[in-house]
């Protein structure tokens, strides 16, 4: 034997033996690996994973309001909620909720029986189990919500101060101590909408609301979901068919609103429910394109989703990662971070600028908690929301809320409302409704008071309407406004129905006739004019479908088409009934008159930005169409002068420096019982300056007291509305005496 080779035995023994365990133990590992990946152990794989995961999410700032001059009315402010994990707190809860009670301003007792360790349970109440039968702890409780973040900060400050009373010479009562400061008490981002100016313009700024649940992130797709499956759900009732029934526009929540209440068999039901889905489906998009919105969900439902044979296809939208992606953290009962959703006004009608898209994150991370970055799968980062600026001017706003507040303490009406509007733009400027609410604490007030009157009510609003039907008259040339018409001495009979005037006036001109409000001086003007034509004035005037303006709830008012006019309809519609209208369309078709019979659609929205201020979008005005004739309409406002003057029926209306022009409306409030007694609309609509109008200012006041004629309890409102709001915006007067007027051009 070669020595040499002998002497190496011993090594190439251990050579052997070591690589034969390398080998063993690669064998060993590849086994494992084909285990894991399939039968139990592939379970516990996929539990492993489930444990690791990172799912972050990042809610994103909701954008600005401001008015025309960049005055912020609303903006949204951060705060968070703060949370306690039960199964965190141990036995220290009488500590814990020691220290948050000063900061929370919450009872002892009542902290203490929420920091109580539970188990998990489902929206029924009953306790979930895992596969193995074993409770789930619930790992979150809401402790209070919209708390600054100096506050939390304070709140944090006190638990890492405090010992809990445990021994940190004892590791085990170490780690205890880590865990309460580090993972018991934690905070959810959240933010709060706080309306700079109270409650001005509240019914046009509207408010918000906190979309948040008890499982996270639940946003459905667009037109994707099968139609049979969702007409399914809403049948069953379950928390899914409310959600998706949550996030149809309007326009189909209120086509398919009625049809959800049906009673009968349920199959055919369900055929109409589908079919009328489907209809609405092939105009356009049924639910909400941008709007985020989150539904608690209970193990039960979850399975009920993947257990439909169709399947439920949640899509990804706004770049939102879906229920599908993140079933650990339903299992978990995971805390949603709060999205605030526009409940009404501006806020709900530009949600989708307003609202922002969420920011995403899904990655793993280590025993330790931390990222593994190369592990992460998605990273969207969020995008706040944009910047909306509207038309509306907060110093004229605030002119019109208060003296609409000073005719509410003289009139007590039901209710006051109040418009005024740029006739040569269609620029809403201000806006108002008396009552009003705080739109920060909206639940303080019913729902009938978040109502914006101006585009939700209508009203047969009488005499204001005399001017279309003028209007009509001159500007087919069947009338001139000296031309003489007899009013029958106050009393008219009509096809067996009588016209009564408040003065028994015999001839008067066709200017006379709406200088003094004549009923039948307009009758008969509307009898020459012809029930077609009388019909077409009305509706190129805008009534009787609505304006357009972007808001939610707007009504169109009524305009019967001609065909179902009775005999005497003519010589009603005439002086304002047999119609109904809103604010703003009578506010919309007097500033068609002021711009020389061009009517314009009513612009609120004038721009929108970025949050860093850059301008994406203009909104540019835009006309309707032209009404009459430029000097038919000059004639007419010419004539409406004499509304204000003494001889006319407000007085109140007029003035100092400026000519205004107007008209006065008192209708009866009729129901369908009949008559309402004592009931009435009051009503002015004026413009300033006569020679060229730069404010059309609209008040309608509903059932008023101590008064009820349009000039008396309206006209001293809007000359105080018009004289401040010249001021503000810099008008010049145009009806100056000579030596004030050379005193006004000299400087």
């Amino acid at each position: 034997m070669n020595p040499g080779l002998s002497q190496n035995l011993p090594i190439l023994s251990r050579a052997g033996f070591l690589n034969s365990g390398v080998g063993a133990l690669f064998v060993w590992l590849a086994f494992r690996l084909v285990r894991l990946g399939s039968g139990r152990d592939g379970d516990l794989l996929a539990q492993s994973l489930e444990a690791t995961g990172v799912a972050a999410r990042s809610i994103p700032h909701r954008g600005e309001i401001l008015d025309r001059n960049g005055c912020v009315l609303a903006v949204s402010e951060p705060v968070v909620s703060v949370c306690v994990n039960p199964s965190q707190t141990a036995d220290r809860a009488p500590q814990l909720a020691a220290i948050l009670e000063p900061h929370l301003q919450i009872p002892q007792e009542k902290l203490l029986r929420r920091l109580q360790p539970r188990p998990l349970r489902n929206a029924k109440g009953e306790v979930i189990l895992d596969r193995h039968g074993k409770t789930i702890p619930d790992q979150w409780e809401l402790l209070k919500s919209n708390i600054s973040l100096p506050e939390w900060q304070e709140i944090r400050q006190s638990i890492q101060k405090a010992t809990f009373g445990l021994d940190l010479t004892n590791r085990k009562q170490k780690a205890m101590l880590k865990t309460l400061r580090t993972y018991a008490i934690f905070a959810v981002p959240a933010q709060v909408r706080r309306y700079r100016l109270g409650a001005l313009a509240a019914h046009v700024i509207g408010h918000v609301t906190v979309d948040s649940g008890n499982s996270p992130f639940f946003v459905i797709g667009d037109i994707k979901v099968p139609t049979e499956f969702a007409a399914l759900l809403r049948v069953e009732k379950n928390p899914v068919s409310e959600f998706l029934f949550a996030a149809l526009t309007e326009p189909a929540r209120d086509e398919l609103s009625g049809l959800f209440s049906m009673n009968g068999d349920r199959t055919t039901l369900q055929k109409t429910l589908v079919a009328e889905l489907n209809r609405i489906i092939q105009r356009g998009p049924i639910y909400h394109p941008e709007r985020f919105t989150s539904v608690p969900l209970d193990p039960e439902t979850v399975a009920l989703l993947y257990s439909n044979p169709e399947g439920l296809e949640l899509v990804r939208l706004n770049r939102l990662l879906l229920a599908d992606a993140y079933p650990n953290l339903l299992a978990r009962h995971t805390p949603v971070l709060p999205l605030q959703v526009g409940a009404a006004g501006i806020e709900r009608s530009c949600e989708h600028l307003l609202c922002g898209e969420v920011g995403w994150r899904r990655s793993q991370h280590d025993a330790r908690g931390r990222e593994l970055p190369r592990f992460r799968e998605e990273d969207i980062p969020v995008r706040d929301g944009l910047t909306v600026g509207l038309t509306l001017d907060a110093r004229v706003q605030r002119i019109l809320e208060d003296e609409l507040a000073v005719l509410v303490r003289r009139h007590a009406p039901a209710s006051a409302t109040g418009l005024i509007v740029n006739p040569a733009t269609g620029d809403l400027l201000a806006c108002a409704t008396l009552p009003h609410y705080l739109p920060e604490r909206p639940g303080e007030s019913t729902p009938e008071t978040w109502r914006n009157r101006a585009i939700c009510d209508v009203h047969e609003l009488g005499s204001v309407m005399k001017m279309v039907t003028v209007i009509a008259a001159l500007d087919l040339g069947i009338l001139r406004l000296n031309d003489v018409i007899f009013c029958e001495n106050g009393i008219f009979h009509y096809k067996g129905k009588t016209l009564r005037d408040h003065h028994p006036y015999g001839n008067l001109t066709v200017e006379e006739i709406l200088v003094h409000s004549s009923n039948v001086g307009a009758a008969k003007i509307a009898l020459r004019v012809g029930e077609p034509w009388l019909h077409h004035y009305f509706s190129c005037f805008g009534f009787g479908k609505p304006t357009g303006i972007l808001l939610p709830g707007e009504r169109s008012g009524t305009l019967h088409p001609v065909k179902s006019w009775s005999g005497t309809c003519i010589t009603r519609v005439a002086i304002g009934y047999a119609m109904s209208a809103t604010p703003l369309q009578l506010a919309m078709a007097y500033s068609a008159l002021g711009n020389n019979g061009v009517l314009m659609r009513p612009r609120l929205l004038e721009s929108m930005k970025t949050a860093a201020g850059i301008c994406l979008q203009r909104y540019p005005v835009s006309s309707v169409r032209s009404v009459a004739k430029p000097e038919v309409c000059r004639s007419v406002l010419s004539a409406l002068t004499g509304v204000v003057s003494p001889n006319g029926t407000a007085p109140k209306a007029a003035v100092p420096d400026f000519t205004a022009a107007g008209k006065t409306g008192t209708a009866e409030i009729w129901r369908k019982q009949g008559r309402v007694s004592g009931g009435y609309v009051a009503s002015f609509v004026g413009l300033l300056p006569a020679s060229l109008p730069r404010l059309c200012i609209t008040i309608v006041v509903d059932n008023p007291k101590n008064g009820h004629f349009g000039g008396t309890v309206c006209g001293l409102t809007f000359a105080q509305v018009a004289r401040r709001s010249a001021q503000v915006l810099n008008i010049p007067p145009d009806n100056l005496p000579m030596d004030n007027h050379l005193l006004a051009l000299a400087r």
